[in-house]
């Protein structure tokens, strides 16, 4: 048995929490396996080990309580609610409007970038939180999330495609002023880096937490 200590800052807050950890190169990530807090006070801090290897205090905060995580769910619900309903307005005022005020590909672009972020935060609130449910359904759900939300990045991609081609490259304009182009580069793209990923590392589509990607063996 080996046993060190180490003087650390003043740690009076209750909710940080110290742990007596070890570097596991087989792992690639510290662990706590034979390795245990023996004595704790506001500036002194002492382990015992089994073995020897490279070890480290690590210093975190407690995760918050129940009310404050439900606190945060409501937050982000109401957030994402208002954000649909913006998103859907938009999307309405598009479509009657679109042969009065607005430009065509200028419009068609705006009009799916909305659609592209409202059908994200639709599937966001209605299934984010359905790890319970099966993994099958967890997994689509993570999918839908995935596509949806890349391409709502190619989307902004082809309003910055669009602004350029009108101010700069005039003489390109009837190549990238086509709605063609624009679908290819905003729906298009996404489809192979969500199924490469997807059968790349399937299993990491979902988590015991939320249906969203893991960040186990950095597929996020």
């Amino acid at each position: 048995m080996v046993c060190f200590g180490k003087e650390t800052m003043e740690l009076r807050r209750e909710s940080l929490n110290t742990f007596c950890v070890f570097w596991d190169f087989e792992t690639g990530g510290w662990s706590t396996e034979g390795v245990a807090t023996t004595q704790r006070n506001e500036n002194f801090i002492q382990c015992s080990s089994s073995h020897l290897t490279s070890f480290a205090v690590l210093v975190g905060s407690e995760s918050g309580s129940e009310n404050e995580e439900e606190a945060l769910s409501y937050i982000s619900y109401i957030g994402c609610g208002i954000s649909i309903t913006c998103l859907i307005l938009t999307i309405t005022t598009i479509l009657l409007l679109k042969n009065k005020v607005f430009d065509g590909i200028q419009d068609f672009v705006h009009f799916n970038l909305s659609l592209s972020l409202t059908l994200g935060l639709i599937t966001f609130v209605s299934g984010i939180e359905a790890a319970n449910n099966t993994d099958v359904g967890c997994a689509i759900v993570a999918v839908i999330l995935h596509y949806t939300f890349l391409a709502a990045f190619c989307w902004m991609l082809c309003e910055g495609a669009f602004l350029l081609t009108r101010f700069y490259l005039v003489l390109y304009e009837g190549f990238f002023l086509n709605w063609k182009f624009y679908t290819a580069l905003g729906w298009g793209l996404p489809v192979p880096v969500v199924a490469i990923s997807f059968g790349a590392a399937h299993r990491y589509y979902g988590s015991d937490q939320t249906c969203w990607l893991s960040e186990d063996d950095g597929t996020i």
